[in-house]
């Protein structure tokens, strides 16, 4: 992930932090189906934390956990 810290723009997320965004996706789906709101203004410490990312070893066991997480709440 040489090239993590690279935005394609000064308001943007860093490509490292773009390519974990869609790596957490399919968990998602698991939040949809387990809540019934979703706060988008928490209170300090109670907001969602993105996992750290600093290679792609990290970003492949990132979407492996989200993809894991959505089929264990289908099932």
């Amino acid at each position: 992930m040489s090239q993590a810290d690279w935005a394609p723009h000064e308001k943007s997320m860093t490509l490292g932090r773009l390519a974990g965004h869609i790596a957490e996706m399919p968990e998602w789906g698991a939040g949809v189906l387990t809540t019934e709101e979703y706060d988008m203004n928490p209170a300090e410490g109670e907001g969602y934390v993105a996992p750290e990312i600093n290679s792609v070893d990290d970003l492949l066991a990132a979407q492996a956990g989200a993809v894991d997480e959505v089929e264990r709440v289908l099932a």
